[in-house]
């Protein structure tokens, strides 16, 4: 199941609600820059919508972009609210349960994939 991990700080309190999980996410490059995380980030993206539909998005290599369809179940409902994404169809680079980090006003997500860790975090809302 997901993890959730954080600061302790008194400093830290943002609450990860429903409205501040919504929106579009992308591969954050800061945590392993170099050739491979940019690739990743020009590849795959997801987003959260308002009625609960996760949407994965990756570009082929033909350049169109596939997206892959599913839904999120809330398994937590008070911040920091946790979720637990159901899919059409499987794929290897989304986990079913996202693990959620946070700090100070930020928050991240990682899925463990066929790449190993990916990190990633709200672009807009």
């Amino acid at each position: 199941m997901s993890s959730v991990a954080g600061s302790m700080s008194p400093l830290c309190n943002y609450p990860i609600t429903k409205d501040r999980i919504v929106g579009s996410y992308s591969i954050d490059i800061n945590f392993y820059p170099g050739s491979d995380a940019t690739w990743q980030k020009e590849h795959f993206s997801f987003e959260i919508t308002e009625n609960d539909k996760f949407l994965f998005h990756e570009k082929l290599k033909d350049g169109n972009i596939k997206t892959i369809k599913g839904s999120i179940e809330y398994y937590r409902n008070a911040p920091p609210f946790l979720f637990r994404i159901h899919l059409e169809e499987y794929h290897p680079l989304i986990d079913e349960y996202p693990s959620l980090y946070r700090g100070n006003r930020k928050f991240y997500y990682v899925f463990e994939s066929k790449f190993g860790n990916m990190f990633y975090r709200k672009v807009d809302s």
